[in-house]
């Protein structure tokens, strides 16, 4: 009878090494297998994650950058409504500053003429009087008249009262250039 023991060890020893690296392929192969694979974290730079924390991370990562764009466009609405009041309050104040120097040009012209009507002799006291008093209520009586309110930081004007003194000032200088 032949001895199965020495005849495997003999056999085992002539091929050693081919055991030795299945060995070490099978270990390797089941360590591969086996880890899961990691990755750098999104949210912790120095730590690693599998994959499925990953897609969790995304998800945290995603509801944060939502939440940013949320309120970049809230703010984006804000600036475009202080961008639209900054507009409007353009306009009126170029309203304004134009309304300023068609007063300033009335009031040129109207004592230029007045100044002139005096120096040829034309006017009579009465008329002198009434020219006085129209260019005082110009100059002091139409800023004082002119009321100014703020609706939601915009300057609303009541014209009533400018309209008013307007035509009376007009029909004035009708009646003087008629009387001459």
């Amino acid at each position: 009878m032949k001895d199965f023991w020495h005849s495997f060890t003999k056999w085992s020893d002539h091929l050693r090494y081919y055991f030795l690296i299945g060995a070490l392929c099978f270990a390797a192969s089941s360590s591969i297998i086996g880890c899961a694979y990691k990755t750098d974290s999104l949210i912790n730079p120095g730590t690693k994650v599998t994959d499925k924390q990953l897609a969790v991370e995304v998800a945290f990562v995603n509801r944060g950058l939502a939440a940013r764009g949320a309120d970049i466009k809230a703010a984006a609405d804000v600036l475009e409504a202080e961008r639209a009041e900054l507009g409007v309050k353009l306009e009126v104040g170029k309203a304004d500053l134009a309304e300023q120097k068609e007063r300033r040009e009335q009031i040129a012209s109207f004592a230029v003429n007045a100044l002139g009507q005096v120096a040829q002799g034309n006017l009579s006291p009465t008329a002198i009087a009434s020219l006085a008093g129209t260019a005082g209520l110009i100059t002091f009586g139409l800023g004082g008249l002119k009321t100014k309110k703020r609706d939601n930081g915009v300057i609303v004007e009541k014209d009533t009262e400018i309209a008013m003194l307007k035509a009376e000032n007009s029909r004035l200088e009708s009646k003087v250039i008629s009387a001459q």
